[in-house]
C-alpha cells in the first residue's frame, strides 16, 4: 500500500487524497465497489505508466503484477501506453 501511495502521490508528502484508491465511491445505479475498484485500478495504471514514461515492464513491476496482466488491463481499459513514451 505504501509503495502504491508513493507512486500515486502528486507531491513529496503523501496526503489523504493520494490514498483515494483505498476508498469506495458511491455511484447510483451501479455496484459502487465494482465501479470504484475498476476506476481506482485504471487511475493507478495511468499514473504508473506516466511515471515510467510508458515502460510497461517497469510499470508492471511497480504495480506488483505480471506484464501479461498489465497487457490484459491495458486492453480492458483501452489504454495506450505509447502516449507516455519520450
Amino acid at each position: 500500500v505504501l509503495e502504491r501511495a508513493v507512486i500515486l502521490a502528486e507531491e513529496p508528502v503523501i496526503r489523504a487524497r493520494d490514498l483515494h484508491f483505498l476508498f469506495a465511491q458511491r455511484q447510483t445505479g451501479t455496484n459502487p465497489t465494482v465501479f470504484s475498484l475498476r476506476h481506482a485500478e485504471m487511475e493507478q495504471i495511468l499514473r504508473v505508466l506516466k511515471l515510467t514514461k510508458g515502460n510497461k515492464a517497469e510499470a508492471a513491476r511497480l504495480l506488483g503484477i505480471t506484464r501479461d496482466t498489465l497487457y490484459r488491463k491495458l486492453r480492458e481499459y483501452r489504454l495506450d501506453p505509447s502516449q507516455w513514451k519520450p
